[in-house]
């Protein structure tokens, strides 16, 4: 299975992956798929923050 990042948004208890379903994942792939996140966020929130001020 290859690794997807997931939404990020809270999950209910019978939501929730048990360790038994997490695939294993690189740690380079991991981060690099954080950084693009944190970037992305970075942009929007810039963006929003820049249209507030107009």
């Amino acid at each position: 299975m290859p690794y997807e990042m997931r939404d990020n948004s809270v999950q209910e208890p019978e939501q929730a992956i048990s360790d038994n379903e997490v695939p294993e994942v690189e740690p380079a792939k991991l981060y690099d798929d954080a950084m693009s996140r944190l970037e992305s966020i970075t942009k929007e929130w810039t963006e929003v923050v820049q249209s507030v001020r107009r």
